[in-house]
């Protein structure tokens, strides 16, 4: 499947946010009027958080039918629900908890399963949503709406790192442990063979990940293959935002 990449610049993280807002509303908007819901991925990281802040702010209440939203996540570190470090709380906190959002739409990986069960678990909960509004089998299905991932200063995206066996993995969800130094370092992510499904992906980049972002996504020189971002595909669009003025992370 051909990448098919867009990447725009921005003078610093808050205009980068408030382009990202208008750019998840128009495609969460699109997918209801088209098909009666939208599912989005949500992803962790401060420049998420931003971007959650605005949508949940008084401008998009009312225009983003978020009764019909479906909220999954990218990826999650195992530990409990309610930890700092848990991106469900981040987004619940950010997000979920100031928008009308349906509470049975919101699919958080289940951490209290366990680590390698909450995986399996949640890739099956992935494919009864889709088999549930497919006429087709879930394997054959165009998935996510749009995708929001970021990137780390290593190249990695969701919580799958250089090296990684679940680069190659088949499952849509998979158990996996972050490089030494790297905490938590038990983690649940999706897949690429699940990722590369989304119709659309939102790569945000600012801070220090702006330069491994430009790196991945602008340099065309073969130098990027070896990251895992690099290996994100979309049905339509994979696009990328990257704030040019460093921020704190």
């Amino acid at each position: 499947m051909k990448k098919l990449i867009t990447v725009r610049h921005f003078p610093n993280a808050d205009i980068l946010s408030h382009a990202a807002a208008e750019h998840v509303a128009d495609i969460l908007i699109s997918a209801v009027s088209r098909q009666g819901y939208a599912t989005l991925v949500l992803s962790g990281g401060a420049t998420p958080r931003q971007l959650y802040g605005l949508l949940a702010a008084e401008k998009y209440i009312h225009i983003i039918p978020w009764a019909n939203i479906a909220f999954f996540w990218g990826d999650e570190r195992f530990v409990p629900s309610g930890h700092q470090d848990s991106n469900y709380r981040m987004a619940s906190k950010a997000l979920l908890s100031r928008v009308p959002a349906a509470p049975e739409n919101i699919y958080r990986i289940p951490v209290e399963l366990g680590w390698r069960e909450s995986a399996s678990t949640y890739g099956a909960v992935v494919k009864n949503f889709f088999l549930q509004r497919s006429g087709r089998g879930a394997e054959q299905a165009v998935f996510f709406d749009l995708v929001l991932l970021g990137v780390g200063e290593d190249g990695h995206t969701a919580s799958l790192f250089s090296g990684s066996p679940a680069l190659d993995d088949t499952h849509w969800v998979a158990a996996v442990e972050a490089p030494a130094g790297i905490q938590p370092q038990k983690r649940i992510t999706m897949t690429l063979t699940l990722l590369n499904k989304a119709d659309q992906v939102l790569f945000l980049a600012s801070g220090g990940k702006k330069e491994i972002a430009h790196r991945i996504f602008e340099k065309h020189d073969g130098t990027a293959d070896e990251y895992p971002a690099a290996k994100i595909r979309a049905q339509k669009n994979v696009s990328v935002f990257i704030a040019d003025l460093d921020v704190p992370d």
